[in-house]
């Protein structure tokens, strides 16, 4: 397998002090890069090094001495792949919803052969329901065992997946980012972040 080289959003998105100032700047109050550095605990130069790239790539507004998320450029995908059914979101980076979806297991005839094609009508709509906003990646929550490192649905109720390379399908399909997890942990994470 040849890996290709991640897009210019995608490296700059994967470093932690990246994806800690995403989190800082998630509310609707503007941050100086003082708030910012306190905010994810790092000097002001290492802050400045990765506040300057999302800046240069749109993701980040800044007006004055102080930065915000461009929310009206930007978006992403959330599935949450159950049981029964896949609840989807297309959300602006501050989290609000701009369109949502249902999609039951029932109404697709199990195959038994690792079929993705309710999950990527859903994603189709999104990308449409995109209107010339940029989507950044997609997360999926998803039910029974996931090899998160190498995007390896082992055993998923429901869909009945078993053994899916699902993180390399959808990034060949799509050509975005893609993460994945178990359903429970990425619940915990939301009830970290924004409480029960």
């Amino acid at each position: 397998t040849v890996l290709k080289p991640p897009d210019p959003i995608t490296a700059a998105l994967a470093h932690p002090i990246a994806a800690a100032i995403m989190r800082a700047l998630m509310g609707y109050e503007a941050r100086t890069l003082p708030e910012l550095a306190s905010s994810v605990r790092q000097s002001l130069d290492a802050t400045r090094a990765r506040l300057e790239p999302l800046v240069e790539l749109g993701i980040v507004q800044a007006s004055g001495d102080t930065y915000t998320l461009d929310t009206l450029r930007h978006a992403v995908i959330a599935l949450d792949v159950g049981g029964t059914k896949v609840l989807g979101a297309l959300m602006n980076l501050h989290g609000d919803e701009l369109d949502t979806s249902e999609v039951f297991w029932a109404d697709f005839p199990a195959t038994g052969d690792n079929d993705i094609t309710p999950l990527c009508h859903m994603i189709d709509r999104f990308v449409t329901a995109a209107q010339g906003r940029t989507v950044l990646g997609m997360a999926l929550g998803l039910p029974g065992v996931t090899d998160v490192d190498s995007g390896v649905v082992r055993w998923a109720p429901g869909p009945m997946w078993r053994d899916l390379p699902l993180r390399d399908q959808l990034m060949d399909r799509y050509d975005l980012p893609v993460y994945l997890d178990n359903d429970v942990n990425l619940g915990a994470l939301g009830e970290q972040r924004y409480g029960a």
